[in-house]
């Protein structure tokens, strides 16, 4: 029986096209009828892009990135630090000193075309997961469309997964604190490609170049503000 994924996602498609690069049967199954555009990354690190070198996923990103070398943390006006990408000369970090950003949308598409070009199938797209139900030597995915069955289930579906009874552990569920909006609009700075962190005693604000002249903001949300 194939491996099910749930969620075509960056990390759902990545998987697939792995599974599919190393002989791996698998199907992937998704709710959402197109890939959404909204931003969920601030950027791919050295470490991802050393990891997806073999799939052919790399090569696709930094053809379409733009490579931020340098980040700086401020208080007000001041530069606290400056960090370096390229300045570090072991590990991953050798081959890919940098942060590579682009959109949400131009990551999925090249994780989904090198996964194609592995021989993935394409996700099955609208197809609700309701439950899936471990039965031992298989796992039952239950769906709107009827049951699937595969050796191994993985859930990459984020937060739109959580009513999934698999995800409780001991009838425990740890919540995550802090919340972020996170939004890509025009760069209308003069920082060019440089990354920065503004420290705030209310908040943070992160903001990260992106290709096509957009500047990508992640900014901590105070519970109960709007």
């Amino acid at each position: 029986m194939p491996v099910v994924i749930i969620g075509a996602g960056p990390v759902g498609m990545l998987l697939g096209g792995e599974l599919a690069r190393l002989g791996v049967e698998h199907i992937t199954l998704e709710a959402r009828e197109a890939p959404g555009a909204g931003s969920r990354a601030i950027g791919i690190h050295s470490a991802a892009l050393t990891a997806m070198s073999a799939s052919g996923v790399t090569d696709r990103i930094l053809s379409a990135c733009l490579q931020v070398r340098e980040g700086q943390a401020r208080v007000g006006a001041a530069t606290v630090t400056t960090i370096r990408f390229d300045a570090v000369r072991a590990g991953s970090l050798a081959s890919f000193p940098f942060v590579a950003t682009l959109p949400q949308a131009a990551t999925e598409s090249a994780i989904t075309a090198a996964a194609a070009s592995n021989g993935a199938p394409a996700p099955e797209r609208g197809v609700q997961v309701l439950d899936v139900i471990d039965e031992g030597a298989t796992c039952r995915v239950i769906t709107d469309s009827g049951d699937v069955h595969g050796d191994a289930v993985v859930i990459a579906a984020g937060s739109r997964s959580r009513h999934i009874s698999s995800l409780i552990r001991d009838g425990r569920r740890r919540a995550y604190p802090d919340r972020y909006v996170m939004a890509d609009v025009p760069d209308d700075t003069d920082e060019g490609p440089r990354a920065i962190v503004h420290l705030h005693p209310d908040g943070v604000l992160e903001s990260f170049p992106l290709p096509g002249g957009l500047r990508r903001y992640v900014a901590w949300h105070r519970a109960g503000s709007t």
